[in-house]
Parts: structure tokens; C-alpha cells; sequence
């Protein structure tokens, strides 16, 4: 009972009947995230900001789109053996983001740098890959 006072306290609780079953908690819990996450997207779709997802979808189309666009030119290897100009992949990408789906361009570059910019997961020797492994 007393962990239930703390989030009150916290304000975790508010606006949630304290005779509730755990599970309609739960729900609502569930209910209010999604509605926050909806608040969230459209906050950015208006700010002409990409999400994570968009910029992963982006820079996987461009791939896409460059290998198409490169097949005639490409001598028959193997997949892995085909190495694409960054510098291109990130043009098409960015394209995509704002001429495509309207996003702004300065929020599209800022979103696509912070995409691809160093993690701190990437430092623990745990991950895969790190820049720090165990030997």
C-alpha cells in the first residue's frame, strides 16, 4: 500500500479512481501512454520533424533505391561485396523525408544526425558491437 501513496505523491496516480483492480490501472495506464505517444507524433509531424522510425525507413529506401538505381552498373556480387557512397545514401534519404513526405529540411538533417550518432550503448563492453569489447 505504501508504494501506492509514493505514486500519488508523485502524481503517477492522478486522475485514477483509487478502488480500481490492478488490471483496469493497468488499462488506463495503457490507454494514457498511447494517448501521450499520439500527442507526441503529431507534435512532430507539425514541427515538420522526423521520427526514428521515419529516418530508419528513409535510409533503408535509399539503399534500396540506390542498389535499383545501380543493378545495370553493378557487376554479379554478392550483396555484402557492394559498398555504398555514405554521403549519397543520406542525399537520397534526406530527399525522401522532405520532398517526398514534407518534412522540414533543417529538422530532417538534425534528426538524421542524431539517428546515426555514436550511442552510449555502444561503449559498454556487453554490446554488440562495442567500441570498448571484452578481450
Amino acid at each position: 500500500m505504501r508504494h501506492l501513496f509514493y505514486a500519488y505523491a508523485r502524481g503517477s496516480m492522478r486522475g485514477m479512481s483509487t478502488n480500481m483492480t490492478p488490471q483496469q490501472r493497468r488499462s488506463q495506464q495503457r490507454r494514457g501512454a498511447a494517448d501521450r505517444a499520439r500527442k507526441y507524433r503529431v507534435r512532430h509531424r507539425i514541427a515538420g520533424r522526423p521520427l526514428p522510425r521515419d529516418v530508419d525507413s528513409a535510409i533503408t529506401e535509399a539503399m534500396a533505391f540506390w542498389l535499383a538505381r545501380e543493378k545495370g552498373t553493378l557487376p554479379s556480387m554478392a550483396p555484402t561485396d557492394v559498398a555504398i557512397p555514405l554521403g549519397e545514401l543520406l542525399r537520397i534519404a534526406r530527399k525522401i523525408l522532405v520532398d517526398r513526405v514534407g518534412m522540414d529540411r533543417a529538422e530532417t538533417t538534425d534528426a538524421m544526425s542524431r539517428r546515426l550518432s555514436e550511442r552510449d550503448e555502444h561503449r559498454q563492453p556487453d554490446f554488440m558491437p562495442s567500441l570498448r569489447p571484452r578481450n
